[in-house]
């Protein structure tokens, strides 16, 4: 409804100059409205496979690799250096892909909205236990971070802050 009304008020402008700006903010609008089924999304499929996951092996160096690329129009059009690290050797899990990109999909929207002009998704082994290697996939960016007295709240489910 917020984006039919700019769209509405656009077009009652006759100075393409207007038009412009009104466009910039129905995108901005529905950039907001797609992160937040995107996010909503991803939780209830977190919900719904919890008790009935199932674990597929995956390539985590490719679907790492994947989904820089297909983000990296939307870095550049942010200004956003966007890069990977860690890919140059195969790394296989057991995971989900969906989770694992939905997680990666929000981590990234958070990054590029605060980073100053560089973020980074890396994956790297991180030491093993009882054999069995373990992976971890990080988005770094460039940003101010968090205050040390707001990251646990951060890692609250549904959690906002300023």
């Amino acid at each position: 409804m917020h984006q039919a009304l700019l769209a509405e008020h656009a077009l009652a402008q006759t100075d393409p100059q207007q038009w412009r700006a009104q466009l910039q903010r129905v995108l901005q609008s529905e950039q907001r409205a797609s992160h937040l089924i995107d996010q909503l999304l991803a939780l209830a499929l977190a919900d719904e496979t919890r008790d009935t996951l199932v674990l597929q092996p995956l390539a985590l160096d490719a679907l790492v690799r994947d989904f820089v690329l297909r983000h990296m129009a939307q870095a550049d059009s942010l200004g956003i250096d966007l890069g990977a690290s860690g890919l140059d050797e195969p790394t296989w899990a057991w995971g989900q892909a969906a989770l694992i990109e939905g997680v990666l999909g929000n981590l990234l929207d958070n990054a590029c909205k605060w980073a100053s002009g560089r973020v980074v998704v890396w994956a790297r082994p991180q030491g093993s236990q009882a054999g069995r290697g373990l992976l971890a996939i990080a988005v770094d960016d460039d940003g101010p971070g968090l205050p040390p007295e707001q990251r646990e709240a951060a890692l609250k489910r549904g959690e906002r802050l300023d």
